[in-house]
């Protein structure tokens, strides 16, 4: 459900989705954008809004994952040949959803 918020959350921001879900065996990228001649890598996390929790989605993104966001982005370029100067950066994209309300927030 959070992939699909991501995808339509992005695509009212002018995003071009260009792949989702593109895995490796050192990680997995969820999706991938374009916009303005720059690619983004988009790790989206999503958690259900629990009751006096102040965990946000983002905060599970330790400094191992951050590597590995890293290595899989720089390896999809090169398969993918992009130029070598392509600009690029990662994102992180949080949801929390509230089940009492059914909304979404990004």
């Amino acid at each position: 459900m959070g992939e699909e918020i991501a995808l339509s959350y992005l695509k009212g921001r002018d995003y071009k989705i260009v792949e989702q879900n593109f895995l490796l065996s050192c990680g997995e990228l969820d999706v991938i954008a374009s916009k303005n001649g720059r690619i983004v890598f988009f790790e989206v996390k999503t958690r259900m809004k629990q009751e006096g929790s102040v965990f946000l989605p983002e905060q599970s993104i330790n400094a191992k994952k951050a590597a590995n966001l890293r290595k899989t982005s720089t390896i999809y370029l090169a398969e993918k040949k992009y130029r070598i100067d392509q600009p690029w950066q990662i994102d992180i994209l949080a949801i929390t959803l509230d089940k009492s309300t059914k909304k979404a927030r990004t």
